[in-house]
């Protein structure tokens, strides 16, 4: 099953170019590249500014004029404009880019790669709208499971396309099958998202890959990120030339600057009542949103969970008790098909709606006029804040709000670290008639099984900054879906638990919910 991160690759021919993006960029005056020695060797170049003037005069773009025409966007982003000019310069190196999510990544990169085909999917969407105004260039998408790899395969040898956006484990296949001599004059290299890219796995596919095209020194790479772990800075290493050029787009000086359109706040509550608390957050949103009226804004709203089985199983409980607040409800996560992921995603970017989603769809798939983003449970702070970034697109207004059970109060030290104008509150009591209101279906028993056993690792996670022996992971995720209306905790098999790292823990129910009333505040 191919997880939805991306490896970009752009094959570049020539169009005309038109329009000057000198009027096009915000005041950038925060945003510098950086040299960073402990990291890569990079090269000590000016500020964004002084390399906006210097790539303004050398460079009129039409993807400029688009941007405005498709997206609606009127200025850069500061992020973007530190990176874009120096992209967008003819003779531009090697590009390593370090920008949060919000920032405006996906144009970022698509603009200077498409300019660049004037010179010699979520992506391939934004792409697709971005090529209409380059006639005679084609976009196309490439990942496991929405076509058989043998027609890929032979799209790829037949009707190469210009620009491709592909999944690493469909395109290590291709390879595999012959593909790569449709590669042979690749002359840029996208690496969108490369943390998220390695991290999950595909770090084996993407070196393959790299190694099957043109070499650093005939193709130009641009990688993009939010973090730098060493995964990336390896890759960056092998794979890069060696006089790329590093670009921190998001100074740490400018702890939260981010996200400072978008109002945040932690919602302290029992752990058997989050979902309790989800829903009347969404209930809340909903009637503030539509009592305004003279907005123009429709209520869209991404939740997000710590495993797919929660997914799955929030989603069966809230549609089994239908609501305005959360009408057209959908999910998205690993577990689905191909197929069904795009049918949800697609639905999901139409006005309104809400979608709870793993963290599959926080990054590397964009959502258009997000107004509420919620996250289930704590997480760590870069995953924090690729999330609140899905809202207050563009400088628009937005809300984030994470729901902590009172078993996670050490965690809300280290999420106001990177947010320092979090607010916590504490939840109000809840009432009977709202247990009532999201009771678990009895033939859900099995589901509410499942999840709990697909969270222990999540929160097995975290246990270190939580304070949790063992034991306590298993009382907090069973606190969770006890709450729910599960029966009874299931038993799980000893080697599976020694595997997990939580061996000699009971599974015995009524021990857990007398240890739950003792520990943890109704």
């Amino acid at each position: 099953m191919t997880r939805n991160v991306k490896v970009d690759v752009k094959v570049e021919v020539k169009v005309d170019v038109q329009d000057d993006v000198q009027d096009d960029v915000q005041d950038d005056d925060q945003s510098k590249i950086h040299h960073d020695e402990k990291d890569i060797d990079i090269k000590t170049t000016k500020s964004g500014s002084e390399i906006y003037k210097v790539a303004a005069k050398s460079t009129r773009s039409h993807n400029i004029s688009s941007r405005r025409q498709v997206f609606g966007y009127d200025r850069m982003s500061k992020p973007q404009a530190v990176y874009m000019p120096l992209m967008l310069r003819p003779d531009a190196p090697d590009v390593f880019v370090k920008a949060g999510t919000g920032s405006g990544k996906t144009l970022g990169f698509l603009i200077p790669a498409i300019e660049a085909l004037s010179r010699a999917g979520h992506t391939a969407q934004e792409a697709t709208r971005l090529l209409k105004f380059h006639t005679g260039f084609r976009a196309a998408v490439v990942v496991g499971g929405a076509n058989p790899a043998a027609s890929d395969l032979r799209m790829l040898l037949t009707a190469p396309p210009d620009l491709l956006v592909a999944t690493p484990g469909r395109l290590d296949d291709l390879l595999s099958r012959g593909g790569g001599k449709a590669f042979g004059n690749v002359q840029t290299v996208v690496l969108d998202e490369a943390d998220r890219l390695l991290d999950a796995g595909f770090a084996p596919a993407v070196k393959k890959i790299l190694r099957s095209m043109p070499g650093a020194d005939k193709r130009r790479t641009l990688l993009l990120t939010a973090t730098v772990p060493p995964e990336v800075r390896d890759v960056a290493k092998q794979f890069m030339h060696p006089g790329f050029e590093y670009i921190e787009a998001s100074p740490q000086a400018a702890v939260g600057a981010a996200h400072n359109n978008i109002k945040q706040r932690a919602v302290m509550c029992g752990p058997q009542d989050i979902h309790i608390e989800l829903a009347r957050t969404l209930h809340n949103h909903h009637m503030a949103t539509m009592a305004t009226i003279t907005t123009t804004r429709t209520p869209k709203v991404m939740v997000f969970f710590p495993s797919t089985a929660l997914v799955e199983l929030y989603s069966a409980v809230f549609q089994a008790h239908p609501n305005p607040a959360w009408g057209s409800l959908y999910e998205l996560h690993g577990g689905l098909q191909q197929n069904k992921r795009t049918r949800a995603a697609d639905a999901f970017r139409r006005p309104g709606g809400v979608l709870f989603a793993s963290d599959a769809a926080g990054r590397g798939m964009d959502f258009p006029s997000v107004t509420l983003v919620v996250q289930i449970g704590f997480t760590l702070s870069d995953t924090y804040q690729q999330r609140v970034g899905r809202t207050g697109r563009a400088g628009a207004a937005g809300e984030a709000v994470i729901l902590l059970g009172r078993d996670e109060a050490k965690g809300v030290p280290l999420l106001k670290a990177v947010s320092p104008d979090l607010e916590v509150v504490q939840a109000q009591p809840v009432l009977d008639m709202e247990r009532y209101a999201l009771a678990l279906p009895p033939s859900r028993q099995k589901d509410a099984e499942a999840a709990f056993r697909g969270a222990l690792g999540s929160y097995k996670a975290h246990a270190r900054a939580m304070g949790w022996s063992a034991q306590g992971v298993v009382d907090a995720v069973a606190a969770r879906l006890l709450g729910m209306g599960m029966a009874k905790v299931p038993q799980i098999s000893e080697k599976t638990l020694s595997k997990m790292g939580l061996k000699g823990v009971s599974f015995d129910t009524e021990g857990i919910k007398a240890r739950i009333q003792k520990t943890i505040k109704p």
